[in-house]
């Protein structure tokens, strides 16, 4: 798997506070590093988009001239789509977005500069705000927990899969009910969430917690 971009910049406690995360990535099978709250629920929704094949944070410092004077910012991150289509991603509190807060300049500049970079350089840019991230209540939060069993189990092997398969059977299902088939095997919630996770079955984890209640169904556009 190519990956482009390695992080430019390392922690630094006099820059960003208290805010610093670090988390094993499965895709990268390394650590990663996020300066801020939001930075981390951004993380944990590329991880486990099954439509993003790899990624990088903080990749690139982009240049621009802005208002007649030349301007720097690191932007967020960096991802490649299983299409092959690649984007930079800025995230960013809405409030920090507001024009008609003179506080804002300096953000809204560091902005225009990274569009302007990837416009001039053929590249998407893109924002994410709190809002798009938790649109939904529950779904950064249950794909925490997909994200600790997928990091922590291997994907499941096809005698596994196999097992899975004949449990779900057609239709939905609710978590409790293919473990009771499968005998509650530790390895059967590890090994769902996986699948989850792969695009491979689907679940409604936007609008409730995740739990052994949760429907999940094959998706039957990835298996075709």
């Amino acid at each position: 798997m190519d990956i482009k971009y390695t992080p430019i910049i390392k922690f630094k406690q006099t820059r960003y506070g208290s805010n610093h995360w670090i988390g094993f990535s499965p895709k990268l099978k390394r650590d990663v590093n996020l300066y801020s709250d939001l930075e981390y629920a951004n993380w944990i929704y590329v991880e486990t988009n099954p439509k993003i094949m790899t990624f990088c944070e903080q990749p690139v410092q982009t240049h621009s001239i802005v208002d007649g004077k030349l301007k720097t910012s690191i932007i967020d991150m960096w991802i490649r789509r299983i299409d092959g289509s690649e984007a930079f991603i800025e995230v960013k509190y809405e409030s920090d977005l507001d024009p008609n807060n003179p506080k804002n300049d300096k953000t809204l500049k560091q902005i225009l500069c990274q569009k302007q970079w990837c416009e001039e350089n053929g590249f998407e840019h893109i924002v994410h705000t709190e809002k798009f991230l938790y649109e939904s209540p529950y779904f950064i939060e249950n794909m925490k927990i997909i994200l600790s069993n997928v990091r922590d189990n291997p994907f499941p092997d096809e005698l596994k899969l196999k097992r899975l398969h004949n449990a779900l059977g057609h239709g939905k299902k609710t978590i409790r009910m293919i473990k009771n088939e499968i005998d509650n095997h530790p390895w059967v919630i590890p090994a769902i969430y996986h699948l989850i996770c792969a695009g491979l079955w689907l679940a409604e984890i936007k609008n409730a917690p995740l739990t052994d209640l949760t429907e999940v169904e094959l998706n039957e556009q990835k298996e075709s």
